[in-house]
């Protein structure tokens, strides 16, 4: 709540001024704010749809026009309508849970029902039925059939009676099974919120799981004849102050209480539902404030999934809170990126109005963006290069930084990225700092206010040595979503809270992230070696482009160094005029051993096309050892 309230005091500002901008709009925070107010009046009303029908029923949940932490799924693009979907349902009271675009069905379902009960299950996909086996008994009655498909070995309950569509299955499985049954239910998500062009996909997926589900209210952008730089009129501030007055009406919401639920990326296990609190976000807003700089001038350029703590919040909730403008992409675009940026700062050396100054990426991103550079011709390459250089910030998170990725930006840009860590669990711990040195390689030092230990595998706290980083923050998430025992799993004493990265610091204090200790960490021949220090000295070669390390069973030595290596386009182009291999496992070798010890030089290899990955550009180990039958 009291990141809504900064922001509305920035509104009281600069409330004619553009917050927001997306598809060539912008969008005040007085827009923003008074939309989070018509969702909130939406969610604490009757204005809601339960399985595809009106329901006169609901209001608030439970009559009393609060929401009392029901969890509120959202699901819009990078958009104000998003920003309002968030900040509408903390003002009512409720937990938003950003669901993301790119996740099939079935994913979007487990985000829905997540729940560690034991009851029964619907696995679904609209498929035809193959055969019926048996009869299933719960609690002493058959009331469904157990359908299973050939082809794709999941098991359907279908209600007796015909026909079997996805409407009476979706149905049945709730009417004869958590209601006639009085099994405990694991819907979870009680509302969802989406906009226009997600809506008929949100709604039928409602009524599989019993939810409602309401539009995101558009949001009408700023008119052309207002100039969005402007500061605000006394009618706006009069406005603000009106927004500011309903906006408080409601005292029932503390700082403890549950406000945001982001799942974690699954690339080493089962995604789980991290729980922050209204309190820990405004802390992690102003821990990123204050150590990044950001500011009312700045203007960010954003291309990241906001279901992530790096969209969500370095380069949105912070900018906000900070009174900075925040200009969606909603698709991570090479040749838009770089045009925005000629845009804002053509090689006359004036600059645009509306000109970027700080911008946030992954490791990918940076690598598709220096290839379309060097597809440029050489003018291009003098413009984008200059314009590059004007912005005040780059950063780079959510995957290690290969080091010839760094220097080679520092080329093209002259910034040399701002590295720093992070987890779903407390968002942001370690930075490489804003003024001063930035070393590759490095993840930086704490961030204000958090603290950090390394703890080694007997349990002893080492300041030299190698262990599990623990860190302890007021960002900490309250809890895993109704898993009690693994959030109490994940803590030491003193509340320092289990990262699983194996770590080690420099000299200077800055930490080294070696990898994730049931991942990134591999044991072979009785050694403890890290993945990513093999994976960056092999990104220096002069055939890779990108590649994952990974252990591999082995009988007499516990692991074997695997590498996956996808070889640059030269490379490939060489493969197809001399019809041999980008790189062979001897050469691999031999370019290695100058470079690494002898046991940290992989043992096998394959060349593939690209690299499984999620949201946020992490390569999925777990992912990849499934493909390699491992």
């Amino acid at each position: 709540m009291e990141v809504i309230q900064e922001v509305l005091k920035h509104g009281s500002a600069n409330g004619v001024r553009a917050a927001i901008r997306a598809d060539k709009k912008s969008y005040s925070l007085v827009q923003l704010i008074a939309a989070s107010l018509d969702v909130h009046k939406i969610l604490c009303s009757k204005n809601m749809t339960r399985n595809g029908t009106h329901n006169s029923s609901l209001e608030g949940m439970n009559g009393t026009g609060f929401l009392h932490g029901a969890r509120v799924g959202i699901v819009a693009k990078p958009s104000p309508e998003f920003v309002a979907g968030v900040f509408g349902t903390w003002l009512s009271g409720g937990v938003a849970v950003p669901l993301a675009l790119s996740y099939p069905e079935a994913e979007l379902l487990h985000v829905m029902n997540d729940s560690p009960l034991d009851v029964p299950s619907m696995v679904w996909s609209d498929i035809s039925i193959d055969f019926v086996e048996g009869f299933p008994r719960v609690g002493g009655k058959s009331v469904v059939l157990t359908v299973v498909d050939r082809l794709s070995k999941m098991v359907h309950f279908v209600p007796l009676g015909h026909p079997y569509t996805a409407l009476t299955v979706a149905q049945a499985f709730f009417d004869n099974i958590v209601k006639l049954h009085g099994f405990p239910s694991s819907i979870d998500i009680s509302m969802i919120l989406s906009t226009k062009e997600h809506h008929e996909m949100m709604e039928n997926l409602s009524i599989k799981c019993s939810a409602y589900c309401s539009l995101l209210p558009s949001i009408t952008s700023i008119p052309s004849e207002i100039n969005p730089q402007e500061p605000s009129s006394n009618e706006v501030t009069s406005s603000v102050s009106s927004l500011i007055t309903e906006a408080n009406s409601s005292n029932k919401i503390k700082g403890d209480d549950p406000a945001l639920i982001l799942y974690t990326s699954g690339t080493t296990g089962k995604p789980k539902g991290v729980v922050h609190t209204h309190k820990g976000i405004l802390s992690q807003v102003q821990i990123l404030s204050e150590a990044w700089g950001y500011r009312s001038e700045d203007q960010f350029l954003h291309c990241l999934p906001l279901h992530h703590v790096h969209g969500l919040f370095n380069a949105l909730f912070a900018p906000l809170y900070s009174g900075s403008v925040v200009e969606f992409i909603p698709k991570f675009s090479v040749s838009g990126i770089w045009q925005r940026w000629r845009e804002s700062y053509p090689n006359d050396a004036s600059k645009n109005d509306e000109a970027i100054t700080v911008f946030t990426g992954v490791p990918t991103m940076y690598t598709r963006l220096l290839q379309g550079y060097d597809n440029m011709d050489p003018a291009q390459q003098s413009a984008c290069s200059y314009a590059a250089k004007q912005l005040r910030l780059m950063m780079c998170g959510s995957s290690a930084l290969p080091s010839p990725l760094m220097k080679r930006w520092e080329e093209v840009t002259g910034h040399r990225l701002l590295e720093r860590y992070g987890m779903t669990e407390f968002v942001m711990a370690l930075s490489n700092p804003l003024h001063g040195i930035r070393k590759e390689g490095t993840v930086g030092k704490p961030l204000p206010r958090v603290e950090a230990k390394i703890i080694m595998d007997d349990g002893t706290e080492t300041t030299t040595g190698v262990g599990e980083l623990c860190i302890r923050s007021p960002t900490l998430f309250k809890e895993y979503w109704k898993r009690p025992e693994v959030t109490s799993e994940s803590f030491i004493d003193g509340g320092f809270f289990k990262t699983g990265d194996t770590v080690t610091v420099d000299e200077e204090g800055y930490f080294i992230i070696l990898g994730r200790t049931n991942a990134d960490i591999m044991k072979v021949g009785g050694y403890k070696l890290s993945a990513l220090e093999i994976e960056a000295v092999l990104l220096e070669h002069d055939a890779v482009l990108e590649c994952a390390v990974l252990g591999l069973p082995d009988e007499a030595y516990g692991e074997v160094i695997c590498a996956i290596i996808v070889p640059k386009e030269d490379a490939k182009k060489m493969v197809e005029q001399d019809s041999k291999p980008a790189l062979t496992l001897e050469a691999l070798t031999n370019w290695s051993k100058d470079k690494l010890a002898p046991y940290k030089i992989p043992t096998r290899l394959y060349l593939w096309d690209s690299l499984p990955r999620n949201a946020m550009g992490k390569v999925n180990k777990k992912e990849l050892k499934k493909l390699l039958g491992a």
